[in-house]
């Protein structure tokens, strides 16, 4: 962002995951996800876990051990995902949470002066909304948050034109047109 934040003229962020300090697993448990991402990121137990996946039979098997290691939540349902997931979505999506599980920013040393929106439960499940938070006023100084009180951290809906609309118009329009304010949602 501080290469290119004068090409930016608003940032809108949905539950970002900002801080690895943010995540509400154990210590133990992000070695835990950490470790089998290292095993799984070798190609030939990434082919072998991937039959596990693909295989009608054994894919409820695997969702679960993803589940329970990663403590993905229960509204969403991968299993359909995981019979086609490809061998390169698998890699990246390892290299995506070994970020995840390591991010840290550097506070600038000036606060970011483009306006910016932050939409977060403050019952998310995967992330800790006053962490998030934290990172985000260490980063913006024209921050406008709105405080949703839902119990997931993504919607168990698959996203849709309208769902947005209904969701987030109101709120995101009104930062777009300079209305702001901290808001619950």
């Amino acid at each position: 962002f501080n290469r290119l934040s004068d090409r930016v003229d608003n940032v809108i962020m949905l539950s970002p995951c900002l801080t690895h300090h943010a995540i509400l697993l154990s210590q133990a448990r992000i070695s835990l996800v950490l470790a089998f991402n290292r095993i799984i990121n070798q190609p030939r137990v990434r082919r072998a876990f991937l039959r596990l996946l693909h295989n009608p039979r054994t894919v409820t098997l695997g969702f679960r051990f993803l589940q329970r290691i990663g403590r993905i939540e229960a509204t969403i349902d991968l299993r359909p995902k995981l019979l086609s997931l490809s061998e390169s979505t698998l890699e990246v999506l390892g290299r995506q949470i070994n970020e995840i599980m390591t991010i840290s920013f550097v506070d600038p040393k000036e606060r970011h002066t483009t306006p910016c929106f932050l939409w977060m439960s403050v019952n998310d499940p995967v992330l800790d909304f006053e962490k998030t938070l934290d990172v985000m006023q260490a980063h913006f100084a024209n921050l406008e948050v709105v405080r949703a009180d839902v119990p997931y951290h993504q919607s168990p809906e698959p996203l849709t034109y309208e769902g947005l609309n209904r969701e987030y118009f109101d709120t995101v329009g009104g930062f777009l047109k300079g209305e702001t304010g901290v808001r619950n949602g």
